[in-house]
């Protein structure tokens, strides 16, 4: 033990002998003089738990300030995780995609390739003649005078009294006829020289047909049938169901299924179309938009086997 632990000790005995025999009065301003020597300490002391109380207190608050970064931090890792996998996964989709595109586009070049139309057509132009040449033609004043040298023509065609073009060995009966993208009617008789036109309005005259509803967003279908002749100016639309929306100013064109390149022809446009109460189909009838009295020359297609076809065989 140092001699400052001893004296120490000393002047705590001695004190504590003064508090006992000191009278009262000594004694009590003894106690307050110890009580004022210490108080600097005990402030200390109570200020130092209040600091420790608020720097746990601080602690604390950091340690959650902490959790909560951490916890944060591993969210945020999870979903970097997450948006890794499914980026992956996307560029493994889009990949698949990709090569998905790229097969059929090769598939399609290929059938492209060997793929042929069935049937082709050609184009015959032919020049209408007029009624008073027709005439000459039909009465025999231009055979007349050339039957010495082989020229003769079919009786059926002279005895008719349809309109006439000026071709006739090459086409066919029921080969349609055009002028420009509207049909006129098609080939009815074939002689040697000259062919018949059956045209659209002629009550032997029958196809198949479009009714087509023209709005500002295209051209929209609206029903299906046949177009007949009737012998008169309009043309009939008939079998197109009830449940159809037929108007009047609609436009009627052929089935392109039947068409060359697939491109629908034009007929005409309806001028009249009711429903008749508890009929199943409308009753329709077209303006026909061609005028074979009007043309110089039509249009007759030829359909045949397409020979790139055959050779494939």
């Amino acid at each position: 033990m140092n001699t400052s632990t001893i004296k120490a000790a000393a002047i705590c005995s001695l004190a504590g002998v003064l508090f006992v025999l000191a009278p009262s009065w000594l004694a009590e301003l003894l106690r307050g003089l110890a009580r004022d020597a210490l108080k600097p300490g005990q402030q200390s002391v109570v200020a130092l738990v209040d600091s420790a109380s608020e720097w746990r207190e601080e602690l604390g608050w950091v340690d959650e300030k902490e959790q909560r970064i951490e916890q944060l931090e591993a969210m945020l890792q999870a979903n970097n995780d997450h948006f890794r996998k499914h980026q992956v996964k996307w560029l493994q989709e889009r990949q698949r995609y990709l090569e998905l595109k790229s097969t059929q586009a090769k598939s399609l070049m290929v059938l492209e390739k060997r793929t042929e139309p069935l049937v082709v057509t050609t184009a015959v132009t032919c020049r209408v003649l007029g009624r008073e040449l027709a005439g000459d033609w039909r009465s025999g004043k231009l055979l007349n005078r050339g039957q010495d040298s082989g020229l003769a023509e079919s009786d059926i065609v002279l005895r008719s009294d349809a309109p006439l073009v000026d071709q006739g060995t090459g086409l066919e009966s029921g080969d349609p006829v055009y002028a420009g993208r509207t049909i006129i009617g098609e080939i009815a008789e074939v002689g040697r020289w000259t062919s018949t036109v059956r045209l659209v309005t002629d009550p032997e005259y029958v196809a198949t047909v479009r009714v087509i509803r023209e709005s500002p967003s295209g051209l929209n279908a609206a029903g299906e049938g046949f177009i007949e002749g009737t012998g008169k100016e309009l043309c009939r639309v008939t079998n197109v169901a009830s449940t159809a929306n037929v108007q009047v100013g609609d436009l009627v064109f052929s089935d392109y299924r039947n068409d060359p390149d697939s491109q629908s022809m034009f007929f005409g446009v309806v001028e009249r179309a009711e429903l008749p109460e508890n009929s199943q189909t409308w009753e329709i009838w077209v303006r026909p938009a061609g005028n074979i009295e009007r043309l110089t020359s039509v249009n007759v297609l030829r359909r045949e086997v397409n020979p790139l076809r055959m050779m494939a065989q």
